[in-house]
């Protein structure tokens, strides 16, 4: 086993200039280091007066191998020190056709403080106060459990077959810890280091032990533990349909406080592609989530089941996150007139629209934002209430934050746009919506089959997808005389 080239990066500013050409090369002996002994060889990525960070991996490894390969943190101090953070990515960089190096990051595993460390997989209460960092005592030294190793297991084993029964695998390595001493806050970022071990296969039972590893984690209480090791090897095809549909159904019906959504969601595309859907099971399972005030949806998104249409109405989540569960299960629901009805009520006792109002510029944008969440509705009554609005073209000056869209949190100092925005534009792009005009890709998307071609109107891709609020959308829509006239056209060949 060798160690190969590696760079880190550490906002530890505790070395003197009179010592740094002594403590560089310190450094660089020890990070060059490799310790073998008992058929496992120790990597030391990082060392400086405070801790070491190290790798410690078997020279050969195999599936049937518990812990065979470990991230250690060694205190050199005589004093505690509190691990605040660390996070980890084992990468399989490779070149493409054009001579670029892709990183592939995680491709043996990746991971955080609560994947790595057993301590938090024991927790009762999540608010427990080992939840904020771990003390490792003086000179002691912290090893990470299971998850490592299982994650880079069921990476390594499913393509062995492909490389030959033994074959030497070199991740390069990405880690970041961020610690506290008694005096301040040090972070140290490892972007390349890199161990090598070789990889056994274990030929005939690959399928058999993988298999196994795959129902220990789908049925492990702890879902928390096994996300990463559940998440990769559901790209398994052949192996994902030897597990049975109750499996999958019992495994979601386990997770009752949502530690497991991720999976769940992977658990339930592959249930729809049996079939299996819905089950009256996980339908009683929801229902129980729901009136306890937890509001999975995620994966309600991907399930759907009239009986639960009242428990998603009556749970007292925000009703903006039931509004948008509405809109990305509408077509579920949109062509019953009676839950079209129920849901326009229920958005309106939640905005407190009136439909006989008229707008000031005082309370033009909430009255916009109202307009837009009941069109979610699609409810008829809406299309008379919109069709006479085309005709209002009075316009208000709102401000216009969308530059900032993609740019993160805006600044202390960042103002807004001002655009005027017309009664007309927000009734167009809501008729839009009720007639069924919009689509869900990425965001929400405006179907412009009912404009006329010459009228259609060019969005950049950037602000192509729209929120669920559709907000910013009258900056692009505006209402011309061709197009009112096609969507009256339209509405007047209906029948509501």
């Amino acid at each position: 086993m060798r160690t190969l080239a590696f760079h880190t990066i550490s906002k530890d500013r505790g070395i003197k200039p009179k010592r740094f050409l002594l403590s560089a090369l310190f450094l660089l002996i020890l990070c060059s280091a490799t310790i073998s002994q008992d058929g496992f060889t120790k990597t030391i990525l990082y060392s400086n007066k405070n801790l070491q960070l190290f790798i410690l991996c078997r020279d050969t490894a195999s599936f049937d191998q518990t812990d065979w390969l470990q991230i250690g943190i060694r205190n050199l101090k005589g004093q505690a020190i509190f691990i605040q953070n660390l996070n980890y990515a084992l990468n399989n960089p490779r070149v493409n056709p054009k001579g670029d190096i892709i990183p592939n990051f995680g491709a043996y595993g990746e991971g955080n403080k609560f994947d790595i460390f057993q301590c938090y997989h024991e927790l009762i209460n999540p608010s427990d106060h080992f939840r904020n960092g771990i003390v490792i005592d003086a000179y002691a030294t912290v090893m990470s459990w299971k998850h490592i190793s299982d994650y880079a297991a069921v990476s390594l084993e499913p393509f062995a077959n492909r490389t030959g029964p033994s074959h030497q695998v070199c991740p390069k390595v990405e880690l970041s810890i961020s610690y506290r001493t008694a005096k301040k806050v040090k972070e140290i970022k490892i972007t390349e280091g890199q161990f090598c071990f070789y990889w056994n296969m274990l030929t005939t039972i690959s399928d058999t032990i993988l298999l196994q590893r795959f129902r220990d984690a789908i049925n492990s209480p702890n879902r928390t533990t096994n996300l990463y090791v559940i998440s990769r090897l559901m790209k398994e095809k052949s192996l994902v349909q030897l597990i049975s549909t109750p499996e999958f159904i019992e495994a979601i019906c386990r997770d009752t406080i949502g530690r497991g959504e991720f999976v769940n969601v992977k658990y339930l595309d592959e249930l729809a592609k049996r079939n299996a859907l819905p089950d009256s099971q996980l339908t009683i399972h929801y229902s129980k989530q729901l009136t306890n005030n937890y509001f999975p949806d995620g994966e309600l998104i991907q399930y759907w089941d009239d009986r639960l249409f009242d428990d998603i109405l009556q749970s007292n989540t925000y009703y903006l996150k039931v509004a948008n569960l509405l809109e990305r299960t509408v077509d579920h629901w949109k062509n019953d007139p009676i839950k079209r009805r129920i849901i326009y009520n229920f958005l309106q006792s939640k905005t407190k629209f009136d439909p006989t109002a008229l707008p000031h510029q005082a309370d033009f944008a909430d009255w916009s934002k109202a307009l837009k969440l009941m069109s979610i509705s699609r409810d008829t009554l809406l299309i008379s209430y919109l069709i006479t609005l085309l005709n209002n073209e009075q316009a208000f000056d709102i401000a216009d934050w969308s530059k900032y869209k993609n740019s993160g949190a805006r600044g202390r100092y960042d103002k807004p746009d001002t655009i005027s925005v017309r009664i007309c534009d927000i009734a167009f792009i809501c008729l839009l919506r009720v007639l069924d005009q919009t689509y869900l890709n990425n965001g929400v998307r405006i179907n412009q089959q009912l404009i006329p071609l010459h009228e259609r109107i060019n969005i950049p891709p950037f602000y192509s997808n729209f929120n669920i609020g559709l907000s910013y959308t009258e900056k692009y829509f505006r209402l011309s005389p061709g197009i009112k006239k096609a969507l009256l056209t339209h509405v007047n060949q209906m029948e509501y």
